[in-house]
């Protein structure tokens, strides 16, 4: 690995963690929302994208063992964030549902977020706004070569 590269990774990762972790604050601040855990938050993002998807589907779409995903599922129907539903041909598979308060949060979640980083960037001086709108599309790609693993 080239010290370019090394350097760039470096850095990107010192600014990701502290940068996502200020912008969940804002927001879990701004708004009263629960402090749920990234995982579980990740559950509701795929179940609100495609309900009624299985535990070994949803095990896979997120790269977790399917006892970690059953586990994950347990905790958040007790906390009344999923409904887990067999299905009526196979009494072993079972559906996964975001319930309808979980479906808020997450919308609340993505309204107030836009709100904080819209007042962020307002205090950024222009250049630095355009080089954020630059980097997005390589930003995206990164993130691309994460989910494809």
């Amino acid at each position: 690995m080239s010290d370019d590269r090394s350097q760039t990774a470096a850095q990107l990762g010192q600014a990701l963690a502290p940068l996502r972790r200020g912008i969940t604050r804002a927001v879990r601040s701004r708004a009263g929302l629960p402090d749920l855990p990234d995982n579980q938050v990740e559950v509701l993002r795929a179940v609100v994208a495609e309900p009624g998807l299985s535990t070994g589907s949803l095990a896979v779409r997120l790269q977790l063992a399917r006892p970690t995903v059953s586990n994950l599922l347990n905790a958040m129907r007790r906390a009344g964030l999923v409904e887990l539903r067999r299905r009526d041909d196979d009494a072993r598979a079972v559906e996964v549902f975001a319930a309808t308060e979980a479906v808020d949060l997450l919308a609340r979640f993505d309204t107030v977020s836009t709100e904080v980083l819209v007042e962020a960037l307002d205090r950024l001086s222009p250049a630095d706004r355009r080089a954020l709108g630059r980097a997005l599309p390589a930003l995206q790609a990164l993130g691309a070569v994460f989910a494809s693993r």
